[in-house]
């Protein structure tokens, strides 16, 4: 779908309804991990910063009732993303998981 169509919106929506089986795990391109930050805590008021994870660099947390991390560094991570056990699962852009030659 084009942009601007209310696709993150929609994603939000399914996972509060999946809420009781948190953590939710939101895997996007770097450039917009900022951006379902700011997204969840303006469709998802009842959250603070402090349940969310928004994992900026190797050594930043992985964990909480949400983390938000990139296709790379899912990647680089994928054993502390593992043992997150995450039940729901947000992949954004996700012809990126095309291949691991896709371009980025």
């Amino acid at each position: 779908d084009e942009m601007g169509l209310g696709k993150t919106i929609q994603a939000i929506a399914v996972a509060r309804v999946f809420k009781d089986d948190w953590p939710l795990l939101v895997i996007a391109p770097s450039s917009l991990r900022l951006v379902w930050r700011d997204e969840i805590l303006r469709w998802l008021p009842e959250l603070s910063e402090a349940d969310l994870s928004v994992v900026m660099t190797g050594k930043d947390k992985v964990g909480g009732r949400i983390t938000v991390i990139s296709y790379d560094l899912c990647v680089k991570l994928s054993d502390k993303v593992t043992s997150l056990n995450p039940k729901v699962v947000i992949c954004d852009e996700s012809h990126y998981l095309k291949s691991s030659k896709a371009q980025r």
